[in-house]
């Protein structure tokens, strides 16, 4: 499956893989809400846009595009600032990118998972970015008048990631006793559910060994995944959310990937560059230079070609690496 996000010259999205953490998770006591661990997967679960300006919005209860009151921070580039440009109390965000999925694939876009805004709500939408040649708009609603709601430059207003088009319309839902999948009933009777035992303030690592002690008590439980699979699978993404000591996250071209050693957090040290590459001028925000690779073109360096039904000069196709 690929995900190419075709760049125009003056665009420089703050594009990158979706952070785990979230602030609120991080000051539960003890980081105690990262132990629920489909939160700290979803919260991962696809690339997310940094806002190109910090500002805060404010919205009268007006029904046009005028109710809202938009003061960015100063510096911000006049055409990178949100907007309000349909009414109905929203903001727009402009997407600085035209995405392309393989055949059949769409992009769900909408706002990061698990990270609220108080008066503030993100629009989702399915993107058929395997034909499309429109860049799209991320938009947000507000949820409640006179509030005044804040962005921080760089904080994720955007969240996507690819769906295969048709997968809901094969899809069966079925309703069944436990009692006829008799292995599943037993693991099941046995391991009563994972959520009231790790109420109580136990340490990360015990929670992380418990959940691998049940995948292998599961094993043949009739899942699509297997049990000890699934569990190694959550040890990794505890370890990747910092809920769970583990190996040293590395640094580098090798940061950020699909193995689980790195996010692209704060803290990774910024990798050498490969020879001909360059850091900047390339399309991409600078700091997230090394979550990228830069697809060659198939035409002669400095010539105009067109692309998506633009023309433009030394366009190139930027590709999400690490994936």
């Amino acid at each position: 499956m690929d995900l190419t996000c075709y760049l125009h010259p003056s665009w420089a999205p703050r594009l990158r893989p979706a952070a785990s953490k979230r602030d609120w998770m991080d000051a539960t006591p003890e980081r105690f809400a990262y132990r629920c661990l489909p939160l700290a997967i979803a919260n991962a679960h696809g690339w997310e846009i940094g806002s190109p300006c910090g500002f805060r919005a404010r919205w009268n209860g007006g029904k046009g595009a005028e109710a809202v009151q938009i003061e960015c921070d100063a510096g911000a580039s006049l055409a990178n600032r949100p907007v309000s440009l349909f009414g109905a109390g929203t903001i727009t965000f402009h997407v600085e990118g035209l995405f392309r999925t393989t055949p059949g694939w769409n992009l769900w876009v909408g706002g990061p998972p698990n990270a609220a805004k108080h008066g503030l709500a993100p629009l989702a939408g399915v993107i058929e970015t395997d034909w499309s040649p429109y860049t799209f708009t991320m938009n947000w609603r507000f949820t409640k008048p006179g509030e005044w709601v804040r962005f921080e430059e760089d904080e994720a207003f955007c969240f996507l990631f690819p769906v295969e088009r048709g997968v809901l319309d094969g899809v069966e839902p079925v309703l069944r006793s436990l009692s006829d999948a008799p292995d599943l009933d037993c693991v099941a009777r046995r391991l009563p559910g994972a959520c009231p035992p790790y109420q109580a303030q136990g340490s990360c690592r015990q929670v992380a060994e418990d959940l691998l002690s049940r995948g292998r008590a599961g094993r043949g439980a009739g899942s699509g995944r297997p049990p000890v699979e699934a569990a190694c699978s959550a040890l990794r993404v505890a370890r990747r959310t910092g809920t769970l000591p583990g190996p040293q996250r590395k640094t580098g071209r090798n940061a950020g990937t699909r193995d689980g050693t790195g996010d692209g957090g704060e803290g990774d040290a910024a990798p050498a560059r490969r020879p001909g590459s360059r850091s900047r001028g390339h399309g991409v925000h600078p700091k997230h230079h090394r979550l990228w690779r830069t697809a060659p073109s198939n035409g002669v360096a400095g010539a105009s070609r067109t692309t998506f039904g633009r023309d433009t000069t030394n366009s190139r196709a930027a590709t999400l690496a690490g994936r």
